[in-house]
């Protein structure tokens, strides 16, 4: 508590100063306005991170749920897709490779305080280092050869990523960005990167001044397999250059956080042939608290389509080699979240799973799913902590919950699940590698 209050006290300071010089530097009402407004909200932002709670458990992190519920609970062998399914959650600086009984194959672990690099002359490193009971994967992707890449995410701050760290097989670090990339990973057809970033921006850009501050701006971040920099994009600017440019001018949010980009997926040539108004290289983004999915052309750096729909709060809409999309509706039926398979072009909902009133979908954030290739599609649940794999005809073939449980003031309490999908054998050969009852995790 005491560091908080030394922290107000020089957030205040500077804050004060600011104010004072704004109004010597210059003789003009803008400026006055301007530093006046810069002001508030840095003690907006000051108000925000002295409230932050003390432990996990008093924030979203952490879900109060039944001790009964861990590990696999349902099972039907003949029906559910063989593999090996990848998660990462809340409650460590980790992700863990289960196979269809359960059993942990393989796990990642690098908590930040070994991440060479990915602290190195930043500010918030002390921060971010006294509260490591915050920070968690957000998400990750596995490779053919037991490389991971996982992004590093805190509670709290603003912007709310760290960045990504590349793990090999043994959980050395390859690569870190220290870029404040979020949500999701996709890789493309040629082995590049696609991440999300995201910052704070001084002003807003150029021919978007309508945007009130505080503001973010998402951005399209594409890396080779080394880690390099290929390509930077603006989402905010992207959506400035487009047809689409509307959609903002009335767009606000008091945190500055307009779009809420929570989505990256590449085109494949396969799909751009299924969806005729993508073209091959464009990535599809999703904007949440904009309730639509958008295009990006990354070299026009526009977007170049746009849907809306039935949905609220999404998230991971994916498409499918029927000509369909697939996304975790988290909002737009109250008390219930549900997967909707729909037609982009008609927007008629194919297929829909919400579960039961004994056995319902429900994650108000956070949230992904994934057509597998039997059919069958595994649902990340987030808040009930829940993996769940169901058939065409809504039946519940595989389940699984975070094995690792805590008790708290009582009470029991679950990590939130940030991600999940499923891979196979042949997607991960490293497995072939690794012998049985092998301590390398």
């Amino acid at each position: 508590m005491l560091n908080n209050l030394f922290d107000v006290f020089r957030a205040a300071l500077a804050l004060a100063i600011a104010f004072a010089v704004g109004f010597v530097a210059r003789d003009g009402e803008f400026l006055k306005l301007q530093v006046l407004r810069d002001a508030v909200t840095g003690l907006q932002a000051v108000r925000f991170q002295v409230s932050l709670p003390d432990n996990p458990y008093e924030t979203w992190l952490w879900q109060e749920g039944p001790a009964t519920n861990a590990g696999v609970t349902r099972i039907d062998p003949k029906r559910a897709a063989p593999g090996y399914t990848l998660y990462t959650s809340t409650a460590e600086h980790a992700a863990f490779l289960v196979d269809q009984q359960g059993n942990l194959t393989h796990k990642w672990a690098r908590r930040l305080d070994a991440i060479p690099g990915l602290l190195d002359g930043r500010p918030e490193a002390e921060r971010w280092l006294a509260r490591q009971d915050f920070i968690y994967y957000r998400a990750s992707r596995a490779f053919a050869n037991g490389d991971l890449l996982a992004l590093v995410v805190v509670f709290g701050e603003t912007p709310w990523a760290i960045g990504a760290v590349m793990l090999d097989k043994n959980s050395d670090v390859r690569w870190v960005t220290q870029y404040r990339t979020h949500h999701d990973i996709d890789v493309g057809p040629d082995g590049n990167i696609y991440l999300l970033s995201q910052e704070i921006l001084a002003s807003p850009p150029r021919g978007q001044e309508y945007l009130q501050r505080p503001l973010f701006d998402d951005g399209v971040l594409v890396l080779d397999r080394s880690g390099n920099e290929l390509r930077h994009v603006s989402l905010l600017k992207a959506i400035r250059n487009s047809e689409y440019a509307h959609i903002l001018f009335d767009a606000h949010d008091p945190r500055g956080d307009l779009l809420h980009t929570n989505t990256i997926d590449v085109v494949t040539p396969g799909q751009a042939e299924l969806f005729p108004f993508l073209a091959t290289g464009q990535v599809v983004v999703n904007f949440r608290n904009l309730d639509f999915m958008a295009a990006v052309d990354l070299d026009s750096e526009e977007i170049t389509w746009a849907l809306a729909g039935p949905w609220r709060q999404s998230h991971d809409p994916d498409l499918l080699d029927n000509g369909r999309i697939l996304m975790f509706d988290n909002l737009s039926i109250p008390g219930w979240s549900r997967v909707i398979e729909l037609d982009p072009q008609t927007q008629v909902i194919n297929w829909q799973y919400r579960g039961t009133p004994e056995d319902p979908l429900r994650s108000d954030t956070l949230a992904r799913q994934q057509r597998l290739a039997n059919g069958n599609t595994l649902i990340t649940s987030s808040l009930q902590a829940r993996l769940v794999e169901v058939t065409p005809d809504h039946q519940v073939v595989w389940e699984y919950f975070h094995p690792n449980h805590t008790r708290h003031n009582g009470r029991n309490w679950i990590p939130v699940l940030t991600g999940g999908n499923r891979y196979t054998l042949e997607e991960l050969p490293f497995l072939n590698d690794q012998p049985a009852g092998s301590d390398a995790f």
